[in-house]
């Protein structure tokens, strides 16, 4: 009886210890799943699961005005579906079936009023309310990415790009012209930014020696206006108005230049050797080229390209790359962000005056990479995520207002004031990325 009783008692208290090792789970996912923040949690917004099972297999895309979101899924059948839902509810606007996934997974451009879906060997249009197909062009090979131009000069509404061929459709989604280099075979690759005047400019990398290079189109035509090759540094480019142009370019030697260009013919206004061989760039509110290189951030005047102010990074390493980011609601204030390569990790994340070089303040982060970065005008905050980890910044202060755990397998994407993610890719969820300035004060 005594053996009966001690096994009982045993028994009993291995139940016990189960419900409590539950309960801490329970409680633990719990937390999780409300914000694991660091600091003050980002308050979630809404929580939706994908239906029917389907699964997440693209980040999120979102319209200009950022209400709209929409993403690629899997259905358990392998087709490939478009998924676009309200960004202030996560309520589904229109669930559409592309039929088997393809190799590649279809990438995704949202215009005001279409989603425009590129597959390997089609380019479809949709209906951006109810997902109905608008028009398709199944004549276009290998398709990547289009995007929406905004320009109907000689009937070209939209830009397209595959791994070899450029190419402008128009309204209706028919072909007005194709480039296909004229160079030698080119690997054009999603990084191209077009201004409100028809011109656009696609960056390409060839296929001998794999060097990035620089090219400038005429949209309505598709006539190619310059050329200029590059050695190895991605060239960066940005717009500084609408007929000038700031890039990067690396030498034989890999040293790096900064470019700025009259993007009608391609012609140099002025030029400044970084006499680094890696470099990023901006530009703050038309008016200062901001360069960071692995050792300082210079600015520099558009008008003449004289040297505004030079900041040595934080810390002396040479592993050590200085990333600008634009920031503040007119675009015209600055942080920056010094990327560590080595095992050290602590990376600095400082606000500077953009045009006399003061650092306003300095804080640091001890994660592995951060990218990209996110100025959330409502909140006057910044957001970034790292392979297991997404922060909020007060960018006022500097101060880290939260941390939210992600798995490195799921999506992370920011549009407005609201953080957009996934959970093992069948759950969507959005997060403030702060409150609103006006409910602060």
């Amino acid at each position: 009886n005594s053996f009966c009783t001690l096994l009982i008692l045993r028994m009993r208290a291995a139940a016990v210890c189960a419900c409590v090792a539950v309960l801490a789970a329970c409680s633990a996912a719990t937390v999780f799943k409300s914000s694991a923040a660091a600091v003050s949690g980002p308050a979630e917004q809404w929580q939706v699961f994908v239906p029917y099972g389907d699964q997440v297999k693209s980040n999120f895309v979102f319209s200009p005005s950022g209400a709209t979101g929409c993403t690629i899924l899997q259905d358990q059948n392998d087709n490939a579906v478009v998924f676009c839902f309200k960004t202030s509810t996560g309520a589904k606007i229109f669930r559409a079936s592309l039929g088997m996934f393809p190799v590649n997974t279809p990438q995704l451009t949202v215009t005001s009023d279409l989603v425009l879906v590129a597959a390997p060997t089609s380019v479809t249009a949709l209906d951006a309310t109810t997902g109905s197909q608008v028009w398709a062009n199944q004549d276009v090979e290998a398709s990547v990415a289009v995007v929406d131009t905004s320009v109907n000069g000689n009937g070209v509404a939209f830009v397209g790009y595959g791994p070899q061929a450029l190419y402008g459709l128009a309204a209706n989604g028919t072909q007005v012209w194709s480039f296909n280099g004229q160079f030698g075979e080119c690997s054009f690759f999603p990084t191209p930014i077009y201004n409100q005047n028809g011109t656009f400019l696609a960056c390409a990398r060839t296929l001998v020696g794999g060097f990035p290079a620089i090219f400038g189109f005429d949209v309505p035509t598709g006539s190619m206006l310059w050329f200029d090759y590059n050695q190895g540094n991605d060239p960066n480019p940005r717009w500084a108005d609408g007929q000038t142009l700031v890039y990067l370019k690396a030498n034989e030697s890999e040293w790096v230049t900064t470019y700025v260009v009259d993007v009608r013919t391609g012609f140099p206004k002025w030029s400044w050797p970084t006499n680094m061989q890696h470099a990023t760039g901006t530009v703050l509110n038309g008016s200062i080229v901001v360069i960071g290189t692995w050792a300082s951030t210079t600015a520099l005047s558009l008008a003449d390209g004289s040297v505004m102010w030079a900041l040595p990074d934080p810390i002396d390493l040479t592993s050590e790359l200085s990333v600008p980011i634009p920031a503040g609601p007119n675009g015209d204030q600055l942080a920056l962000f010094h990327l560590q390569l080595s095992e050290h990790l602590e990376q600095s994340l400082r606000r500077v005056d953009p045009t006399t070089g003061t650092v306003l303040w300095n804080s640091t982060m001890n994660v592995n990479g951060a990218a990209p970065w996110h100025y959330a005008a409502a909140s006057n905050r910044l957001a970034t995520r790292t392979p297991n980890y997404v922060y909020g910044y007060d960018f006022q202060t500097g101060v880290q207002q939260w941390s939210q755990q992600v798995d490195e397998n799921d999506f992370v994407a920011f549009t407005g004031n609201l953080a957009i993610e996934t959970r093992d890719l069948q759950v969507v969820l959005a997060f403030a990325i702060g409150p609103n300035s006006a409910d602060r004060a």
